[in-house]
């Protein structure tokens, strides 16, 4: 890895130094050279052959020649012959010269006074650009005049033609450093880095196929892999045998220059997501296939090549929304405070400062002899995230080292560490659970522990704590054998501390309800509810519940906020719930012990006759759910209600437990479940 890096800094530091010497041309050479920029004229017809027309050609369209009139009215597709009249200046005459051309679109054929002097690319039918290439070719002294002289360029035009900027005839040496300098920035230095990004790929693909676990390797390696095939076009000419003469310039457009763009976002995304160990969502996932595979193929189905350029600008477009995307995930991540997502972003910048160059240069000032810097940036962008994965793998080894030679030493420090936290958490757990067994002891010595026996009225029930401390609360009221009352309620939340309030509010309930015992019902509930915001403070549980007053054969009843109190009629075995009259609902108050609500009490007064049964409960009974997930309901407990069939109270409780179990058998429960049924003798 040293190694690599060193050659890569020694390649770029000779890149520029070779830059600088290249560019550095004699001021004599620029002073004596033939400009060639105006004057052209153009035919459609060889000039060779006999009646050709030279039309002369406006100094713009030497750049756009698929706008030329004859070329134009043909889809933009044809071979136009441009040509050029010249006189030698004194200076540079008996020497030999040659013709600078520039970067032409798309392929060329040269001739200087009928003498076939160069070429690049290839025409139709086997058409294949060498729009990247600088032209140069040389003019030996003896094909030239002394006085006027014919420079004429073929050139092949598919949706897009041109010659280049800054064109002219000058010395040899002077021509071919301009030619030099140019190749070397628009195509050699695309050839140096293909080939280093090839070493990189195979590099980072062994350390996957070693280590599969660290997925950003393959996806670095796949992005390096693409930049190589989406750059060949700059630098292929430079390959011997390249391009092959069956190689389909329209199929290789589609394949590589058009289509490996929606490839590098895509694959950068993914590079981003394993580098930050991120999960991805599959609607992502989706999402980002789709504006993979959506211009991929309409690029594939494109019939010609001046069809295929028309349509890459606004497709192109459709990179932004990924390349947006990443920016969400850098910035998200940095937000986040996620500090390995720095090095990503500083590794990204050089692409984005070169863009915004390219901005500059070619849209803003028109400067189209300058180099496109985008296609450097992305280089730049692949060397830094090279140094970042070599920075991370180096920590990675840095790391297994270290452990590997203080292993030792590292797990009887941690099997200390987790030894004294093992003795503390012993300890801990000790003391909470002598805490929960005095609350659990202190609670169940203020319920009582066997229904009341009295006179006209047949009791029983069930309580079953989820854990030690119920918040649930149940009291029964009783006058020697007379039954005078009964409430049920459910403390919201869990723990010692729903069970602390509930033996609060039964403490309050017990002595409110025999204080009251001759005040309307609602005025006993209210009493309550403001001993209980006062008397827990700013404790936040509250409770639910149900309260009952009995006088003979009269029942008064507030429902605040509880689950339906059920009537199982004597006469028929019908079960109805007890409601409000002219409503649907038995909800017939608040919420007890919020502080600042001022619930308004209902009372519910009805009469049992005998062998009328009522069934009271907490909302674990109809909350529980099956094996299947299917919960028992209100409607479930009215209907276990209506199946029982046993006689006394404490036969018709057994009957209900005994469906309720049946229906929860396997899923335990996760509530306090308190079960009351009271029958008139």
């Amino acid at each position: 890895m040293k190694n690599l890096k060193h050659t890569i800094w020694t390649t770029l530091i000779l890149s520029f130094i070779c830059a600088f010497f290249v560019s550095c041309g004699s001021a004599t050479n620029r002073n004596s050279r033939i400009l060639l920029d105006s004057g052209w004229s153009y035919s459609m017809e060889d000039p060779i052959k006999d009646n050709f027309t030279l039309k002369p050609l406006a100094d713009g369209e030497i750049l756009e020649l698929e706008k030329v009139k004859e070329i134009a009215e043909n889809g933009g597709v044809g071979e136009i012959y441009l040509e050029k009249k010249f006189i030698v200046p004194s200076q540079l005459q008996g020497r030999d010269l040659a013709v600078y051309l520039g970067r032409v679109t798309l392929a060329d054929e040269t001739w200087v006074n009928n003498i076939f002097i160069g070429k690049y690319g290839r025409f139709s039918p086997k058409e294949f650009s060498a729009w990247n290439m600088a032209r140069c070719y040389s003019i030996p002294a003896k094909y030239l005049h002394a006085g006027e002289n014919t420079l004429r360029v073929k050139v092949c035009v598919d949706g897009e033609g041109s010659l280049g900027a800054n064109m002219f005839i000058g010395l040899l040496d002077d021509a071919n450093a301009v030619a030099t300098r140019e190749n070397f920035w628009h195509s050699k230095i695309n050839l140096l880095f293909a080939f280093f990004m090839i070493i990189i790929a195979f590099y980072h693909l062994i350390i996957y196929i070693r280590r599969p676990v660290d997925k950003e390797n393959i996806f670095f390696a796949l992005l390096n892999f693409v930049s190589v095939f989406y750059i060949l076009i700059y630098f292929i000419y430079e390959i011997p045998d390249l391009p092959r003469e069956r190689a389909n310039f329209l199929l290789y457009q589609k394949i590589f220059s058009s289509g490996l763009p929606f490839f590098l976002p895509f694959l950068t995304t993914s590079f981003v997501n394993a580098f930050l160990k991120r999960k991805e969502r599959k609607v992502m996932l989706w999402i980002r296939l789709a504006f993979l595979i959506i211009p991929v193929l309409i690029v594939l189905f494109m019939p010609n090549y001046p069809a295929l350029k028309k349509i890459t600008a606004p497709l192109m477009t459709m990179l932004i929304p990924p390349m947006l995307y990443i920016i969400a995930l850098l910035l998200k991540h940095l937000f986040q405070k996620d500090w390995k997502v720095v090095p990503l972003i500083l590794g990204f910048s050089p692409l984005v400062l070169c863009f915004a160059l390219d901005l500059i240069l070619h849209n803003a000032l028109k400067l189209d002899n300058v180099p496109y810097f985008t296609p450097m940036g992305w280089q730049f962008v692949i060397i830094g995230l090279l140094f970042i994965m070599a920075n991370r793998f180096a920590a990675s080894t840095n790391e297994a080292e270290y452990l590997n030679t203080h292993l030792e030493k590292e797990v009887k420090d941690r099997t200390r560490e987790l030894s004294e936290a093992n003795t503390e958490l012993e300890a801990a757990k000790f003391r909470a659970d002598r805490d929960m067994d005095l609350a659990v002891h202190v609670q169940q010595s203020f319920y009582v522990n066997k229904a009341p026996i009295v006179d006209g009225w047949d009791i029983a029930y069930t309580f079953q704590p989820m854990s030690g401390v119920s918040g649930d609360l149940y009291d029964f009221y009783t006058d020697g054998r007379t039954f005078k009352g009964l409430g049920l309620f459910d403390i919201s939340g869990h723990g010692i501390a729903s069970g602390l309030v509930a033996m609060l509010a039964k403490v309050i309930m017990d002595r409110k309800f025999k204080e009251g015992y001759k005040e309307p019902l609602n005025h006993v509930m209210d009493s309550i509810n403001r001993d209980m915001v006062e008397s827990k403070g700013d404790i936040e549980n509250y409770m639910t519940g149900v309260l009952f007053r009995f006088t003979g054969n009269k029942v008064e009843y507030i429902n605040a906020g509880h689950p339906k109190v059920f009537v199982r009629t004597a006469n028929d075995g019908k079960v109805v719930p007890i409601m409000l009259p002219n409503s649907d609902n038995d909800n017939s108050g608040g919420l007890v012990g919020i502080s600042g609500l001022a619930p308004s009490f209902k009372v519910i007064g009805f009469n049992l006759r005998p062998g009328d049964a009522m069934l009271i409960y907490t909302d674990c009974l109809y909350e529980s759910r099956n094996i299947e997930g299917e919960e028992m309901t209100q409607d479930g407990v009215q209907k276990m209600f209506s199946n029982v069939t046993g006689v006394t109270a404490n036969d018709k409780l057994k009957d209900v437990l005994n469906q309720f179990n049946s229906f929860t058998k396997g899923v335990p429960l996760r509530d306090d479940l308190t079960v009351i049924v009271v029958q008139k003798k």
